[in-house]
């Protein structure tokens, strides 16, 4: 086993070096929570069943949620170094 050199440091990852905020997050699981079949929803929507109506309502809004994470709020560092150069 080779030892890591001294000038080699540890990465460390910090809050501040996600590239999503920490709200993005919470409602990426709030999203794929809600689109679990386990709600006791009765009765059917547009003729489905309404637990299987609202887990794909929620994921046609969980697909628009990440294109428009993608699209206004992801930060890629490569962009910053193209900017400043």
């Amino acid at each position: 086993m080779s030892k890591p050199s001294s000038s080699q440091k540890p990465t460390s990852h910090t809050v501040s070096d996600a590239l999503l905020p920490r709200w993005v997050w919470g409602v990426f699981l709030l999203l794929i929570v809600a689109m679990l079949p386990v709600w006791p929803l009765a009765g059917r929507w547009f003729g489905v069943p309404a637990w299987a109506a609202f887990a794909l309502l929620v994921s046609v809004v969980t697909s628009g949620f990440i294109a428009w994470v993608t699209l206004f709020v992801w930060k890629n560092p490569d962009d910053d170094e193209d900017s400043a150069a």
